[in-house]
């Protein structure tokens, strides 16, 4: 006799957030922004996952297996553009007619096991028990590939009394952990792994 149980769950987000002034292909055909208190071109994504698995699995005689994996794909690009040949300003003005320039793109990522009135889970959760042998194995895997970029395109004119300031930042927060275990009478084999990868 064998008992098996197993849970998988995969989470995958793909999305891009985007905030520009579009790119033109020479100076007569750009976008122009003659007069403003303040310009701001500002992207911001925020991703917040909570998952965890449990796969449990007991038998009184014969062997008993149970797994739990959860996979979380995060990828996606945050990204605040001026384009290309953008004009800010009028520079033939006596005094410049805009303030502040700002282009910031920011991205934030959060990734934990569910959480239920202030305690938070596991991300995956392995038991198996049987009065024979028993394997368990509980898996959590994170993978996040974000590109975050603030840019001021070519040949872009900016004429401003104020500041001007291009700023790109991301911020990681993962919290993740595998638990579990095997009990067998004759033999307990039990494997928990948890591993996050940050790229971009």
């Amino acid at each position: 006799f064998v008992g098996l149980a197993g849970a998988v769950v995969v989470l995958n987000d793909n999305s891009d957030t985007k905030a520009f002034v579009g790119d033109a292909i020479s100076s007569d055909l750009a976008s122009v922004i003659k007069s403003a208190g303040s310009v701001n071109i500002s992207a911001v994504s925020d991703v917040s996952v909570q998952a965890s698995t449990l796969g449990a699995a007991g038998t009184l005689v014969g062997a008993a297996l149970g797994a739990a994996v959860t996979i979380v794909n995060l990828q996606g690009d945050t990204s605040a553009v001026v384009g290309d040949y953008t004009r800010v300003g009028d520079e033939q003005a006596t005094t410049p007619n805009v303030g502040n320039v700002n282009v910031a793109a920011s991205a934030t990522t959060s990734v934990g096991g569910f959480v239920d009135v202030g305690d938070t889970s596991p991300m995956a959760v392995g038991l198996a028990v049987s009065a024979g042998g028993s394997g368990a194995a509980g898996v959590a895997l994170v993978t996040t590939d974000m590109n975050v970029d603030a840019t001021i395109g070519e040949e872009a004119d900016i004429d401003a009394s104020g500041v001007v300031s291009v700023d790109a930042t991301s911020n990681h927060d993962i919290q993740m952990d595998a638990d579990g275990g095997a009990v067998g009478a004759i033999i307990g084999v039990g494997a928990m792994i948890a591993e996050a990868k940050i790229l971009g």
